[in-house]
């Protein structure tokens, strides 16, 4: 009965990367540039009001990496979450100091 019980929380608890869903516009550099994110692990970036939106595929590898493949090989990152989820900062690697901050837009 016990063994259910925590089995069945386990199954119930979010799924790595479901705080990323959405759409995501980078707040610092490049004002025009956004990320939008669907739960079967497709990406949309663009660049620009006119941009043609470049789609691509991610995938999560534990609660804070991220593999990201925009057509030109894959590419890792670290995902951030700040002010409660409002904001995303992508970093390079774990021990990166500078990453693109994203605001969500929806």
């Amino acid at each position: 009965m016990i063994v259910s019980v925590v089995l069945n929380g386990l199954s119930c608890s979010p799924k790595p990367g479901r705080r990323v869903l959405g759409k995501w516009k980078q707040s610092n550099f490049d004002q025009s540039r956004t990320l939008e994110f669907f739960s079967e692990g497709t990406i949309i970036g663009t660049t620009g009001d006119d941009a043609k939106p470049s789609v691509g595929k991610y995938v999560f590898l534990d609660e804070r990496r991220v593999k990201i493949d925009m057509g030109s090989g894959p590419m890792m990152m670290v995902v951030e979450f700040q002010d409660g989820g409002s904001y995303m900062l992508l970093l390079d690697s774990e021990h990166s100091p500078i990453g693109t901050r994203y605001r969500r837009v929806k």
